[in-house]
């Protein structure tokens, strides 16, 4: 991913989406909702039997997080990724990889934009 992001603002919070730098038809996406609940909403969705096709919790440079859809699009290159980075704040990682190397595994994708974006949020601190 290159570039300054493309910004956006949803019902949940900003958004910022990066287009691949080799394949624009990728993409890679941040959310952050501060709408209270942080991981718990996704933890208590997740007590519901079915609602998630997957969900795998794991922790991205010290904070919580959990790999979590209702539709598993992991080998058709989407993977979304949940990180808690406060009681009432979570971002949300999206890769959307249409072609090439990545494209049936877009989770380390995630993962490391994940990654990037606690690094970068420790250096503003």
């Amino acid at each position: 991913m290159v570039g300054p992001g493309k910004q956006s603002q949803t019902n949940n919070g900003p958004t910022c989406t990066w287009q691949g730098a080799v394949y624009q038809a990728n993409s890679t996406g941040i959310g952050v909702s501060t709408n209270g609940t942080g991981l718990d909403n996704i933890y208590k969705l997740n007590a519901q039997p079915g609602y998630f096709a997957y969900f795998e919790p794991t922790t991205i440079n010290g904070y919580p997080a959990v790999y979590a859809s209702r539709a598993d699009q992991r080998s058709s290159g989407i993977c979304s990724l949940s990180i808690g980075l406060a009681n009432d704040t979570t971002a949300v990682v999206t890769s959307s990889l249409v072609t090439g190397q990545n494209k049936t595994n877009p989770c380390p994708v995630a993962e490391r934009t994940a990654q990037a974006m606690i690094e970068h949020l420790k250096g503003a601190a």
